[in-house]
Formats: C-alpha cells, structure tokens, sequence
C-alpha cells in the first residue's frame, strides 16, 4: 500500500472513530460528504477512464449537496479529480461514480436504474439490506455506514479493505 494510502486509512479511521476537535462542530451533511469524499478514496471504478474525474452525485438533499461540492474542490484521488454534480431525481446515473440518494421514502425503488460501476450510499434506513451498498446510520451520537457486500461484489465497484473493517457488514434481503 502507498504511503498516501496509508496516510489516509489512518485519517479515516480518526474520522470514523474520532470527534471534532478544538470546539469545531460539524453539522450532519458536511459530516456525511466527508465520508462520501473517504469512499471514493478507498474504492475503485475499473472502468474509470485514466484522466476522468470521480465525480460523487447527490440526489434528493440540498444540504449535502452543497457540502460535497465544498468538500471536492480542489480534491485529486490516485490522479482522478473529484467533482461533484447535484442531479434531480428523475436524471439518469451515467456520469456519477458515486451517488447518495437522499432520504424520501422511495431511494430503493430506483436503485435498479443505477449503472454497476456506481458506488450508491444513501440516508434511508434499511437502503443497505434493500439493494443499496452503503447506507449511514446513527449509533449513539456517532455516523456510521453499513455495507451490502453482495452488492458491492455483484458491482464492478471495487471496496478497501481498510474501509470495510470500519463498516457494519449487513445481509440482503430484497428478493430479486
């Protein structure tokens, strides 16, 4: 592993474990586009092509939305530039590497139009063991994320190590 990558599990796992420090808070949705922004870094796309940007999409909450676009300036992942594209929720999920469906009731329903080598994350409870791949969750008062291995394996989406030790592994049960 490179020493960048090093570097940044271990600022990952004091993300993931630690608190904001010297009185500084952190609202919820910038808390969740820092993990979204640690997901791209700790996942690979195959098919992305060499000077591509990952770009990280957001449907559905405007709050994080904006705090994605704020976290991605000026972001470079393994050579890729992070970019961020807010789209509405009928638009196709072609030009994201990574999309957050924002909680509405209905982000389940639409994950069978996601491409396989999108990374989807969403709010919604139970997103993870109905399809999705990533889902956030409160425990206490700390953000966590669960993940469906079966649909990050059955995508072309490619998961760290390092970050799945940090997830919660849940089961699938939507029956296809």
């Amino acid at each position: 592993m490179s020493l960048r990558r090093t570097a940044a599990a271990a600022a990952l796992v004091l993300l993931f474990l630690g608190s904001p420090t010297l009185g500084q808070t952190v609202s919820e949705p910038q808390l969740k586009a820092v993990f979204m922004v640690n997901f791209a870094k700790f996942a690979t796309w195959p098919d992305l092509a060499p000077t591509a940007p990952i770009t990280l999409c957001t449907v559905g909450d405007d709050q994080i939305a904006s705090s994605v676009a704020r976290m991605v300036r000026g972001q470079v992942v393994d050579g890729h530039a992070l970019a961020a594209s807010q789209l509405p929720r009928d638009a196709g999920w072609a030009p994201c590497q990574l999309l957050f469906l924002g909680y509405d009731g209905a982000s389940s329903a639409r994950l069978d139009a996601a491409p396989a080598t999108v990374l989807t994350v969403s709010d919604e409870k139970g997103f993870a063991s109905n399809g999705g791949m990533i889902e956030f969750f409160t425990e206490g008062s700390r953000l966590r994320f669960a993940v469906n291995l079966r649909e990050v394996d059955e995508s072309r989406v490619r998961l760290s190590s390092n970050l799945l030790q940090l997830a919660r592994i849940v089961e699938e049960r939507r029956v296809r």
